[in-house]
């Protein structure tokens, strides 16, 4: 009885998230217009696959990107924010689309100017999957931008710590840094952040 009750639960679990036949043959569409570099047909087949699935995070995520091609990065927020919303009901994405979520999300936030809500996506994302750095570094670049020299240079060194999980820049030509460049506090922490 247990056993039973244990494979409906699973199975209606699945079923919250399924995606039609027809959604994931949009979902194809939109990737093999991407790799054509046709943005336009990608966004009308992402557009139908998530009105015929709307539950799938991964179409929303791949919409959002698709969104900031363009750049329409109101759309591309509001996407991702959904994606973000479905993967946390039910952790439907893979630990790399969920990588790309957040730190897509953040840096879209950042670049609005919106650093208290780009500040909180990637400290979410930090609380969910401690040991990427890039995250760490994505908020390093956002306190920078904010203004906040000491905490983005503890973000800095805590990416530092992690950088064998992602690929660090060179924070000497990240613009996010520019204006502590002349700063002697962020001077000594890039001369021990070189490769």
């Amino acid at each position: 009885m247990l056993l039973k009750r244990a494979l409906v639960i699973v199975l209606l679990a699945g079923a919250a998230f399924a995606q039609t036949e027809k959604s994931k043959k949009n979902y194809d569409k939109a990737m093999v217009a991407l790799d054509r570099h046709n943005p336009v047909a990608a966004e009308k087949a992402l557009k139908e696959a998530v009105e015929d699935s709307p539950n799938w995070a991964l179409a929303y995520l791949e919409l959002g990107h698709v969104y900031a091609l363009f750049p329409k990065n109101a759309q591309a927020i509001e996407s991702l924010e959904k994606a973000r919303e479905l993967d946390g009901k039910d952790h439907q994405l893979k630990m790399a689309d969920r990588r790309d979520l957040y730190t897509r999300l953040g840096i879209l936030y950042g670049t609005r100017k919106e650093y208290g809500k780009s500040i909180a996506v990637l400290q979410e994302g930090i609380q969910n999957d401690p040991d990427y750095g890039g995250y760490e570094y994505n908020l390093a670049c956002a306190y920078s931008e904010a203004g906040d020299l000491d905490k983005a240079i503890s973000h800095l060194k805590r990416a530092w710590e992690l950088r064998g999980s992602f690929q660090f820049p060179d924070v000497n030509k990240d613009s996010s840094f520019k204006r502590w460049r002349n700063d002697p506090r962020f001077q000594e922490v890039a001369r021990n952040l070189v490769i």
